[in-house]
């Protein structure tokens, strides 16, 4: 069973604390937003999770960090303080007014991030994608990111993902759950599954249990051959429908 432990890390925001379902309600309703359905915003509340993708990023005062779908912030408030810059992608309107207000150092970049990317990454010699990714995009992000559709490939992701992904990503050789997604992400990277994350640690909810995962880019391809783009034509495509953000 995935846990969610209940020690709060203090991540303010005006006097107040963004790490608890009355926080972010709060801050919803202060700033006239709401969840999303439709995007299927989920706001992470967790300080063990936050803890854990920190810790996994490896993070140093050089590095510069991409985040994918921010939301209010709370990992953005953990990444600013240890990075040399964080670009974050946010697709929804309110969220990036909230994040102008609370966090004018952080450099929001607006619209989807798959169209969005490469312009606003382009001159990077090297970055480090640091975020809890919108779980529908996963697939196309994962892509966009390992085979160099922003240009210069990151030196690693450490991500929050649906556990079911997280699984599939980190699936070895004849092992269940091993598809396409597993021989891209290991052609790539080495990959490395850190812990489950629980449903109660976000609100509202996600209706699946999620994962935080640590991909480092190979410098040499893990297949023989030259380097090929990989299709998604393959039958074990995956795709998801929940969309979680901090």
């Amino acid at each position: 069973m995935p846990i969610c432990p209940t020690r709060v890390l203090s991540c303010m925001v005006g006097g107040m604390e963004m790490l608890t379902p009355e926080s972010v309600r709060a801050r919803l309703k202060a700033a006239g937003a709401w969840s999303n359905k439709k995007l299927g915003q989920h706001f992470l509340v967790d300080a063990s999770v936050l803890d854990s993708v920190v810790e996994a990023a490896e993070l140093t005062p050089t590095d510069i960090v991409v985040e994918v779908g921010p939301g209010l912030g709370v990992l953005s408030r953990r990444l600013l303080p240890v990075a040399k810059r964080v670009i974050a992608f946010e697709y929804d309107p309110h969220m990036q007014a909230i994040l102008a207000n609370d966090l004018p150092e952080l450099e929001v970049v607006g619209g989807d991030v798959l169209r969005t990317a490469h312009k606003a990454l382009e001159g990077l010699e090297t970055y480090k994608v640091v975020a809890n990714i919108p779980y529908n995009i996963t697939t196309p992000l994962l892509r966009l990111f390992l085979e160099g559709g922003v240009g210069v490939l990151p030196s690693s992701l450490t991500l929050l993902v649906q556990k079911e992904i997280g699984e599939r990503l980190a699936a070895g050789a004849a092992k269940p759950g091993r598809g396409y997604l597993s021989v891209l992400a290991q052609y790539y990277a080495e990959v490395r599954f850190v812990r489950d994350v629980a449903p109660s640690c976000f609100v509202p909810p996600p209706a699946v249990n999620s994962a935080v995962i640590h991909l480092a880019l190979r410098t040499e391809r893990a297949l023989p051959g030259r380097r090929r783009r990989l299709t998604s034509s393959s039958s074990c495509t995956v795709t998801s429908s929940s969309r979680v953000n901090n």
